[in-house]
């Protein structure tokens, strides 16, 4: 776009306004429904336009500017070419001159020759006769030089020109004159002629120069009224343009005021959810999955656990946390970025079967967490939750954030409300530092995964690693809570003086809070066979009453070579062998109530009581 015909054409600004204006309601509408619908795209897209529409500005603005700074250096170019002008034709004055000396030196010069001419003066008549004449028509050609003042310049060239001719003519006269020289008489008649001649055509040189002067001047004036005309009239179109564009400039600036005002007020109500999601109020973590976390398990970390995990994934997982929160009692003691990353630690399990011992469950809500998105990768998911309940808190002693008792009851009531069937957890109530409670767990070992969540010290974490470590099994996972957290600085410093250096485990990485251990399947083979013979998975009473499953197993154990490629082609593989398998408890054992009914407890106790006493 020509910017600078904005300054002369008025419909071309006011299309241009038009479109800015457009241009800036669009990109309010963009970033609005941007920001409510929470689509970056969009918000991008709206600053982006914004970002355009004020380089139109800046570009219309600097336009301006060149405008204005070019008028002023058109006229002092204007007036630099005038005074050129005035120079030229004082240097043009002197030339004439000049000329006109040369010209009677010439013609003195002639009087002494012409005393020995005496041939064909007639002749000579002639050829003076016609030089003459072209003197006299290119004189009158100088009339022409009050048509413009550059004209003047090629006038003045011809002129010069013409004078060249009388004095190469005058050269030829010589020449006849040395060869005439016996004609002296009528020579000196001839000089009176060409004397009168001579005499005219300075006449007309004068009055030529006289009126060329006299147009110069009247030429000089006309354009000097011309130039301040000009100059008046582009001032009134600049302040013209300068008020009209003040002016939509105010209006526009009011209407992105209004519209900020507007978008502020969405802003901040879409900031309250998001506050909310984050765990501002009664939540005590954030319920949000950060992109820091999002890029390290969908890149590096989830390379090193052998995943393949794609955004969507996340996102999923992330509603889940909250979905889970939402229909059962008591609180999520944890991040959502740490859930999920237990989560992901356990997937990078082998086998059919998992087999999960966390110590510190609290309300049980990330147990059930886990259990509910690992289900759809494993055959089975048991889980041994281990917690002291009444015996930590004291019977009378309230949750501090929900108000709340920390019972078994509690935990036992929201694993039914996630449709979690009692054959695949167990609850071990005791401290971990118990013996017996030890032997308890120990029962059910080796384990797929081991979390540790339960005494924030440096003693009770040394205890807890002490005496369950060993029940990870080979290619097992190790999960530390807490790791790096501000408010539990021993568990950081227990993890990295001891654990880290543990020779039976490899740190795989840390996500959020949760530091991730690998058990090694080389070198640790004694401890390993002992934890590993002395114990062996629980059988669930569902598989104990299937004489097919055992059959079934054998069957896919040549064609399924680990848990990894299953969790691969989960949507094709593990619905399959659902059909399949008719033994599985998710499809045979217990009705999933519709999320309504758990939120709202429906059919509950008479589900409990009735699955108890079977």
């Amino acid at each position: 776009m020509d910017f600078g015909e904005l300054f002369t054409d008025p419909s071309k600004r006011k299309r241009l306004l038009s479109a800015f204006l457009a241009v800036l309601l669009l990109a309010v509408v963009c970033a609005a429904v941007g920001v409510v619908s929470e689509i970056p795209a969009l918000t991008i897209f709206s600053i982006v336009l914004v970002a355009g529409a004020l380089g139109v500005i800046g570009k219309f603005l600097v336009t301006l500017a060149v405008h204005l700074a070019g008028t002023s250096s058109r006229l002092i170019k204007l007036n630099d070419r005038y005074d050129d002008t005035e120079k030229w034709l004082e240097q043009f004055d002197r030339g004439t001159r000049a000329t006109f000396t040369s010209l009677g030196k010439a013609q003195a010069e002639l009087r002494r020759s012409l005393e020995e001419a005496s041939s064909d003066i007639g002749q000579v008549k002639e050829e003076l006769g016609s030089e003459i004449q072209t003197v006299a028509r290119e004189s009158a050609t100088r009339e022409s030089l009050d048509a413009f003042v550059k004209s003047s310049e090629a006038e003045v060239g011809d002129l010069e020109k013409s004078f060249g001719v009388v004095r190469e003519s005058n050269g030829k006269l010589s020449k006849r004159i040395d060869e005439v020289g016996g004609r002296a008489k009528d020579i000196e008649r001839s000089l009176d002629h060409i004397r009168e001649e001579a005499e005219r055509v300075q006449a007309a040189i004068d009055a030529a120069k006289e009126e060329y002067e006299t147009r110069l001047s009247q030429a000089k004036n006309a354009l000097g009224k011309d130039i301040k005309e000009q100059d008046r009239l582009r001032r009134l179109a600049v302040h013209a343009t300068k008020v009209e564009l003040e002016t939509k400039i105010d209006e526009v600036d009011a209407a992105s005021k209004s519209e900020a005002a507007k978008l502020s007020k969405k802003m901040d109500s879409t900031s309250s959810l998001a506050s909310r999601l984050r765990g501002d109020g009664y939540v005590q973590f954030n319920r949000l999955l950060g992109g820091k976390f999002a890029s390290d398990v969908t890149g590096e970390v989830g390379n090193r656990l052998g995943l393949s995990i794609e955004h969507s994934e996340l996102r999923y997982l992330e509603r889940k946390v909250q979905q889970v929160e939402a229909i059962c009692e008591g609180r999520l003691a944890t991040t959502a970025e740490d859930a999920v990353a237990r989560v992901f630690a356990a997937r990078s399990c082998e086998g059919d079967s998992l087999r999960i011992l966390e110590i510190g469950v609290l309300f049980g809500l990330g147990s059930g967490f886990m259990h509910t998105a690992l289900a759809p990768f494993y055959d089975s998911v048991k889980l041994h939750l281990l917690d002291p309940f009444d015996g930590y808190y004291g019977s009378d002693h309230l949750d501090p954030l929900t108000g709340q008792k920390v019972t078994r009851a509690a935990v036992e009531r929201n694993l039914r409300r996630l449709a979690i069937d009692w054959n695949d957890f167990e609850i071990i109530e005791g401290f971990s530092t118990d013996d017996g409670v030890q032997k308890k767990a120990k029962q059910g070992a080796p384990y797929d995964v081991v979390v540790i969540d339960g005494d924030h010290t440096y003693d009770g974490v040394r205890e807890d690693f002490e005496r369950y470590a060993e029940y990870v099994k080979p290619s097992g996972m190790l999960i530390v809570d807490d790791y790096g957290s501000e408010d539990w600085p021993e568990v950081t410093k227990y993890v990295d003086e001891t654990i880290a250096s543990d020779g039976r485990f490899e740190q795989v990485a840390v996500l959020s809070r949760t530091a991730i251990f690998r058990r090694k399947a080389v070198g640790t083979g004694k401890a390993a066979t002992a934890a590993g013979g002395k114990a062996s998975p629980e059988p669930t009473p569902a598989k104990a009453k299937t004489p097919s499953k055992k059959a079934t197993k054998k069957a896919k154990a040549a064609k399924k070579p680990s848990a990894k490629k299953k969790a691969a082609k989960k949507s094709t593989a593990y619905t399959s062998s659902k059909k399949a398998t008719p033994s599985r408890k998710k499809a045979t054992s217990k009705r999933v109530k519709p999320l309504a009914e758990e939120i709202a407890g429906v059919g509950e106790d008479s589900e409990v009581a009735a699955e108890r006493g079977g």
